[in-house]
């Protein structure tokens, strides 16, 4: 029996029809002893869907209070004030946890803890040796710290909700943020009127983003950019579930109103890509997702050298590409890295500090304080082989070590995720964006606690014609086989 079930032989539906025999325990039948379940309203159970109300809506109120801090309004003056009430919803795990004591799921938190605090830490170890090394202004010093402290508030915002509601808190973040840019939205409205709003709306769609009064105030960049990727999830992992539907509506909504041309590129690449692969056997959609995860990290790579040798604005002018002064920043930064493996780094949050004294010297070759190139920005902090470590963990090791966990499905979703921000990345500043940040971990651990990992693995399992101990124990009544 067991040579017949070997998984290259046979899989579990080419198996002869034959009765199964029964197990015997003293002349009768053996029941099998019941799988022991906690109830889903349990908060002892790993998949708790109903978590007290007061913990539901205090969370989305945080989410909801943070989310007001990216109002143009408010933004520059009490934006990182609003961002710190994220510091809420941990409080909020904490006491969760004494009340409750719950500790079953720890160890799934903690695993991506890691996972997500190592580029973090990277980061954080190369730029204070370089910080040493070079005898830094104390201006970057203090913004690197200052943004990195945020970072870990976020994934620390990111594992609190996780662990209170499991799957749901990536819903519960989507209600804050979906909250804070209906208010936005509702109060502009009352400013501009109902009417003008609307032709102001229409008139950005009609002309590609060429965004004035109501529009020109919508464009809040990061929350914009968080509800595509929204929008990707409930398209790709919960579309078939009742009521995801407006959901996608509402996530669309706001995705267009803040009319990001660049993440409208970003999103169409991610839906080819699921759309492509969605069909495809298993194994050339395994194949597909670590090539194209190698490519990305390669990619980076020679975009910086793109830049650098200048073909990157000489092909935007050919094309008539209006890059925004992007030439200029560009220019100005080649002064300050070099493609060798000898280049260290000038540390994190430098070429912002760089440009601010630059505006504050009275030279001000442009009026911006931010690179508008990610990729390009990591490199020049991070250094040559600090830049390396950053792609190959971002775009390749993620995606083999959630792969491996949780599937396939789940490889193809960080994928998905990476094509989306890669795009923004080469012209945009969104890779230290809170609430983007936010967003792409809380779907990655939602994903994780989501009761389709489980039947996403076993689909797998049947399609790469493996069967199971369980499997091979019912057909044969036999534990002596396995």
């Amino acid at each position: 029996m067991a040579k017949l079930l070997n998984k290259n032989e046979l899989s579990i539906d080419e198996l002869p029809d034959l009765e199964k025999p029964k197990r015997r325990f003293f002349g009768r039948e053996k029941k099998p002893e019941p799988e022991e379940k906690l109830p889903l309203t349990s908060p002892k159970s790993e998949y708790f869907r109903k978590p007290p109300k007061i913990f539901v809506i205090m969370y989305v109120f945080f989410i909801f209070a943070a989310g007001m801090g990216d109002w143009v309004q408010i933004n520059g003056r009490f934006g990182a004030i609003l961002k710190a009430m994220t510091v809420g919803c941990i409080a909020l795990a904490i006491l969760y946890f004494m009340i409750y004591g719950e500790s079953k799921v720890l160890p799934k938190i903690y695993s991506f803890f890691v996972l997500f605090a190592i580029p973090l830490l990277l980061t954080l170890l190369i730029s204070l040796f370089v910080w040493s090394v070079n005898m830094a202004d104390m201006s970057a010093v203090s913004r690197g710290a200052q943004k990195m402290l945020f970072q870990f508030i976020n994934v620390a915002a990111v594992l609190s909700g996780a662990y209170m509601f499991r799957q749901a808190a990536l819903r519960y973040m989507f209600f804050g943020l979906a909250l804070a840019n209906g208010t936005m939205a509702a109060i502009e409205a009352a400013r501009f009127g109902i009417g003008a709003s609307i032709q102001s709306l229409v008139n950005g769609i009609i002309s590609g983003g060429e965004a004035i009064g109501f529009m020109r105030r919508m464009e809040i960049a990061d929350i914009t950019f968080t509800m595509g990727l929204f929008m990707l999830y409930f398209i790709f992992i919960e579309r078939k579930r009742k009521g995801t539907f407006k959901w996608i509506l509402i996530s669309g909504f706001f995705f267009l109103l803040g009319f990001k041309r660049i993440a409208f590129a970003g999103f169409a690449m991610s839906l080819v890509m699921w759309v492509v692969l969605e069909k495809r056997r298993l194994k050339t959609r395994i194949r597909t997702v670590y090539t194209v995860s190698i490519m990305l990290a390669l990619f980076c790579f020679f975009y910086v050298i793109f830049i650098k040798s200048g073909m990157f604005i000489e092909l935007c002018a050919q094309l008539n590409i209006d890059v925004l002064g992007r030439d200029i920043i560009y220019n100005y930064m080649s002064n300050y890295y070099e493609i060798s493996p000898m280049f260290m780094g000038q540390g994190f949050e430098y070429t912002v500090a760089l440009l601010q004294s630059m505006i504050r010297s009275g030279e001000k070759l442009i009026g911006v304080m931010a690179i508008h190139n990610d990729i390009l920005k990591q490199f020049i902090e991070l250094g040559f082989w600090g830049f390396w470590a950053w792609a190959l963990f971002n775009y390749v090791y993620q995606i083999r070590w959630y792969m491996r966990d949780f599937g396939e499905k789940a490889g193809r979703l960080v994928l998905a995720i990476n094509l989306y921000t890669i795009i923004t990345y080469m012209t945009d500043n969104t890779l230290y964006y809170f609430w983007m940040s936010m967003a792409i971990r809380m779907l990655m651990i939602s994903y994780a606690f989501s009761d389709e990992v489980k039947v996403e693995l076993e689909k797998e399992q049947k399609e790469r014609g493996f069967i199971t101990p369980d499997e091979l124990r019912d057909f044969a009544g036999d534990d002596s086989l396995v």
